[in-house]
């Protein structure tokens, strides 16, 4: 989870984060703005009951904006200029402790998501 001031990273499986997790993610008034968000959001219903609320699948809203490259790697590149690197993305997230290249992608991933959503918002995509 990214904010304006910092990312937030929680291995799930590791610790029971499932009453806050379930507060934010039902919170109105928090935007929580990703790619492929669904399967994401299915695989966490299966660790703690909640209502998503005011979740925006930025893949989606390229998409219906006639954008054919919707993966976050592409819409970074398109609207913010720059690319991440794919590696990390493949490696063992179940490990009991990430790598320092695994907390950079996933922190990158946050951060870019958020950047995204401010810039589609900016444009009138949302």
């Amino acid at each position: 989870m990214a904010t304006a001031r910092a990312v937030y990273l929680f291995q799930l499986q590791h610790h029971d984060f499932g009453a806050p997790l379930a507060r934010i993610l039902s919170a109105g008034n928090v935007v929580k703005a990703g790619v492929g968000l669904k399967d994401d959001l299915r695989s966490l219903k299966k660790l703690v009951t909640f209502e998503e609320k005011s979740v925006v699948d930025l893949g989606t809203v390229a998409k219906r904006h006639g954008l054919g490259q919707t993966g976050v790697r592409n819409l970074a590149a398109l609207f913010l200029g720059f690319r991440i690197p794919k590696g990390t993305k493949t490696s063992n997230w179940a490990a009991p402790r990430l790598s320092a290249q695994q907390i950079a992608y996933a922190a990158t991933d946050a951060w870019i998501c958020r950047e995204l959503y401010l810039c589609f918002k900016k444009l009138g995509l949302l």
